[in-house]
């Protein structure tokens, strides 16, 4: 059985409303997709983190018996190969995770959005050479990013010139590309500005609808991570070792984290294709465009029809109308950084002098 919706201009809750419906109804179908790619890599990440704490340990016992240099050239060889598998999971997270199972996802949450029906198998048949793209993108957004993060070192002109653009891009762009290279078929930089050109055209509804995702990011994924490392460190503390502490902290956290985030991301990303969907039928008529062809009764599929994006009308990349809005974000942006490092400074200080 597939849950059918009509295609419509939604609002905010409308979206997360038919996004957990599609999640409680492929509950185990969605969970399975991550499941295969990202158990195994969180396997490995355990692995090395247990690894690592374990040999901060050592090196904290052997400090007070033996000379540093010493100690250190003895367990560089294991730094080094702890570095490098943690290098070689990090790649092969970008591939598999952002890459082939994000793919996979999305094709499948498209699919019964749009009312066809879908399973593991299916989705991944399905990603073809997208995930390549997608990569690709990804990366490349990156590098952009990290540009835009370059510019915060110049004071005030590189604040309000980067700062904006750097949430935008990051927040609101970003997640667009996934359904973007899926479903339509796009190439990494094709898709970079298609996803920038659906992301402007509902500037602050998107950036709002992105901080509500945000939000309830930081509920579900960090807020049981926080708790439980809390509780941890009240039970453990005086009844066990130091370094086994350490190591428990650290398999229980990791697998918090496995947990919370096999829980999210197929939520996020239904999140995400929904908006899609809902910036292509306010912006493009998509619902009138499948509807015709249903009514039609013509062979195009509506597959087909969400591949076919039109061309894009507005020759440039920003507007002076945009330009406007970024330096309002940047703005924003900082005065909220302002205000987050100010409380942290106030708590800090009240801490202090409390202790005093």
């Amino acid at each position: 059985m597939t849950q059918t919706f009509e295609l419509r201009p939604l609002s905010i809750g409308e979206i997360l409303d038919r996004a957990i419906r599609l999640y409680r109804h492929k509950f185990l179908v969605f969970i399975g997709i991550i499941a295969i790619v990202q158990v195994p890599l969180s396997i490995l990440q355990l692995l090395i983190a247990a690894i690592s704490s374990a040999n901060m340990f050592q090196s904290a016992n052997a400090f007070q018996s033996e000379t540093a240099l010493l100690q250190y050239n003895k367990m560089l060889p294991t730094l080094l190969a702890t570095s490098g598998v943690s290098i070689l999971v990090s790649i092969l997270s970008l591939i598999l995770l952002q890459g082939v199972a994000t793919a996979a996802m999305t094709r499948a949450i498209a699919d019964l959005y749009l009312g066809h029906d879908t399973s593991i198998g299916k989705a991944y048949r399905q990603v073809g050479h997208s995930w390549k793209s997608l990569v690709g993108a990804i990366l490349l957004v990156t590098l952009m990013l990290i540009g835009l993060g370059l510019l915060l070192i110049i004071p005030c002109i590189g604040w309000v010139a980067a700062t904006g653009p750097l949430i935008f891009i990051g927040t609101c762009v970003m997640p667009l590309i996934a359904p973007v290279v899926v479903l339509e078929k796009q190439g990494a930089t094709s898709a970079i500005r298609r996803a920038w050109e659906l992301a402007r055209r509902r500037f602050w509804w998107v950036i709002g609808y992105m901080l509500v995702l945000a939000l309830l990011s930081r509920v579900i994924t960090s807020g049981p991570a926080y708790i439980i490392n809390i509780a941890l460190q009240t039970l453990l503390a005086g009844e066990i070792s130091y370094g086994t502490q350490m190591l428990i902290q650290t398999v229980i956290q990791s697998l918090t984290t496995l947990i919370t985030g096999l829980l999210y991301m197929p939520l996020q990303l239904s999140a995400v294709t929904l908006l899609y969907f809902d910036l292509r039928v306010r912006t493009e008529g998509l619902d009138l465009a499948i509807l015709s062809h249903v009514e039609s009764a013509e062979e195009s599929d509506t597959t087909t029809l969400t591949s076919q994006a039109p061309v894009v009308n507005s020759p440039k990349l920003i507007t002076p109308q945009e330009i406007g809005y970024m330096g309002i974000l940047s703005l924003g942006g900082m005065a909220l950084f302002g205000l987050l490092y100010g409380i942290i400074f106030a708590v800090t200080m009240a801490a202090s002098l409390m202790a005093f």
